[in-house]
């Protein structure tokens, strides 16, 4: 999974008012649109988890996702969570472009191809993709600015990379979630929901919007015995 970046990375950071311990940003309505993401993302991985499959998260380097409440908390509830970075630029891509993933497999580590070499900083061709251009005041502070063209651009996988994904998915199935055994012979779907408690209803993640979109699928079939004990705040 890699959710859209924009808005996580640091070089945002003026305008999202995202920070280290405050990753949550502020109230434009981009924000929180990412912020809805994250948290769909982070039900999705639980999903994956509790189902024994195998998940992973991609970000540029720099994003704050890691730092996001959900995305913490989803993490550390886990056994392990692996991570690794790698450089794009190993995969052909036309910037250097840090990147980092996080993983329930060991072997996501396979994307790092260690350091980079050789990289033409300097050379026309780096200078006409580069993400951002740096600027540097009378008192020699630097700032940086985004180039919305080429870091749109930067956001698409090179080939090689996706080749790479490929090549190593076989080794990132076998080695995922493991430990979901089989439930006990007395185990009742029906009671366990019903135990549940609704403390937490995910609003950053527009959980009753989705679940009104998914009410009103004329194709769905809900189990006369369970339609009691659905959220009675939905229609």
């Amino acid at each position: 999974m890699a959710i859209v970046c924009s808005s996580w990375c640091t070089i945002n950071m003026g305008t999202s008012g995202r920070h280290v311990t405050h990753a949550g940003g502020n109230d434009r309505e981009y924000v929180i649109q990412a912020n809805c993401m994250a948290s769909r993302m982070c039900l999705l991985v639980m999903a994956v988890e509790v189902m024994g499959g195998t998940w992973v998260v991609e970000q540029p380097s720099s994003s704050l996702l890691r730092f996001y409440p959900r995305v913490m908390d989803t993490f550390s509830m886990f056994r392990v969570t692996w991570a690794t970075r790698w450089w794009m630029g190993h995969y052909h891509s036309k910037t250097p472009k840090r990147h980092i993933a996080w993983s329930n497999s060991k072997e996501i580590g396979l994307l790092n191809m260690g350091k980079l070499r050789g990289w033409q900083y300097h050379s026309e061709e780096y200078q006409k993709h580069k993400t951002a251009t740096t600027t540097v005041s009378k008192n020699g502070k630097k700032s940086f600015q985004g180039r919305k063209k080429q870091l749109k651009a930067s956001q698409t996988y090179p080939y090689r990379f996706g080749l790479r994904m490929v090549r190593i998915l076989p080794r990132l199935l076998a080695t995922g979630c493991k430990d979901v055994g089989e439930p006990p012979a007395d185990f009742d779907a029906l009671t366990c929901f019903r135990l549940q408690e609704y403390d937490d209803l995910w609003e950053d993640a527009c959980m009753l919007d989705v679940l009104k979109y998914i009410y009103g699928n004329r194709s769905l079939k809900i189990p006369v015995e369970w339609r009691g004990h659905l959220l009675p705040s939905q229609p």
